[in-house]
């Protein structure tokens, strides 16, 4: 009996040490949640769109006899205007190379000087030609907004052309000059990303 209560007596005083020797344990603060601001809006959005206008649609239609048909470069910005533009185009898949070509580009009135002297046609192959489909403005640019006309192309396609659909892509060095405070003297590039899912028609 002894033995018990001093075994007792030895645990008790162990346990009161213990709690004496371990300060009490302080929950953390928690820290206030940090506010997460809105995602600001992207500088641009690029469509490539069926038609002469960019109120046309995507995928584009095409057929694989020749016949021509037109999509439309669109940019939907709101930055301050827009003074040119540099714009190369290429297959997708390099496989597809020379299955497509330029017949024609044309500019709006107030981006109407081509940045290159343009000799059609012009194959859309990988590595993309030298050709600059871009084009540049006057000292104001033309003023931004959705979607926006860059150019129109006129393409075509050939016999070889048989899959259901290609993709065609904007290089990766196209870019917009974009003016600043008030003058396209002082304009800057933003690069330019985008693409165009081309469908071919077996119908007349």
């Amino acid at each position: 009996m002894r033995m018990q209560r001093a075994f007792a007596t030895g645990v008790i005083g162990a346990l009161l040490l213990a709690a004496c020797a371990t300060p009490p344990q302080i929950p953390a603060a928690t820290a206030p949640s940090a506010a997460v601001a809105p995602a600001a809006p992207a500088p641009l959005d690029i469509e490539l769109l069926a038609g002469d206008n960019c109120g046309g649609a995507a995928p584009v239609r095409f057929r694989n006899d020749g016949t021509p048909f037109q999509l439309s470069l669109c940019v939907t910005t709101q930055l301050e205007a827009i003074c040119g533009s540099t714009v190369k185009v290429e297959p997708d898949d390099p496989a597809d190379s020379g299955l497509f070509e330029l017949i024609g580009v044309s500019y709006p009135a107030l981006l109407d000087d081509p940045n290159s002297r343009l000799k059609y046609p012009i194959p859309v192959v990988t590595p993309v030609v030298s050709a600059d489909l871009g084009s540049t403005g006057g000292n104001a640019g033309m003023p931004s907004g959705n979607r926006v006309r860059i150019g129109t192309w006129t393409l075509r396609a050939n016999a070889g052309a048989t899959k259901p659909a290609y993709t065609l892509r904007l290089d990766r060095n196209a870019s917009l000059g974009m003016r600043k405070d008030g003058t396209c003297g002082n304009a800057y590039e933003v690069a330019m990303r985008g693409s165009v899912t081309l469908q071919r028609s077996s119908g007349p």
